[in-house]
């Protein structure tokens, strides 16, 4: 359950969001991850894609997915993201980091299933990943409100 004394914002998950990939980022420069030439992991075609879209957005017409890795822009495009589901999901946190975590169109089915009810949406999650995502995302959120407060 999320702290529902803690002020709920984009910035505070993408926090929560930062600090669970980061311990991430290591086993992704580890892994067998198709690198090009120049030394850039090759994104997938659907994360490629949704890049393109949030530079168009922001105002970037010249962003080259090399730019992810540039701390940065990831953060700014993650924050983007996340704060476009937050808004497609009317500020539910569950659907939206499922979303971020395992794209809008499966949240769609999930969340017709489960009546806004989060322990329920998140128990109706039929893959493993992204439920444990939004566990390990929602206690570090809460352990974040605890330590910083509102």
């Amino acid at each position: 359950k999320i702290d529902s004394t803690c002020s709920v914002t984009v910035r505070s998950w993408a926090s929560a969001i930062a600090m669970t990939s980061a311990g991430a980022l290591n086993s992704l420069r580890t892994s067998s991850t198709p690198v090009t030439s120049t030394g850039v992991e090759d994104a997938p075609k659907e994360f490629s894609a949704a890049a393109e879209g949030i530079a168009t957005a922001l105002g970037r017409p010249s962003f080259s997915n090399e730019e992810l890795y540039r701390p940065a822009v990831a953060i700014e495009f993650g924050m983007f993201y996340l704060g476009r589901q937050l808004g497609n999901y009317d500020g539910r946190v569950y659907p939206a980091l499922a979303a971020y975590n395992a794209g809008p169109g499966n949240v769609l089915n999930w969340a017709s299933l489960t009546d806004d009810d989060p322990d329920l949406f998140l128990n109706t999650i039929r893959y493993l990943e992204p439920r444990v995502y939004i566990r390990n995302i929602v206690e570090i959120f809460n352990r974040y409100c605890l330590i910083y407060g509102q």
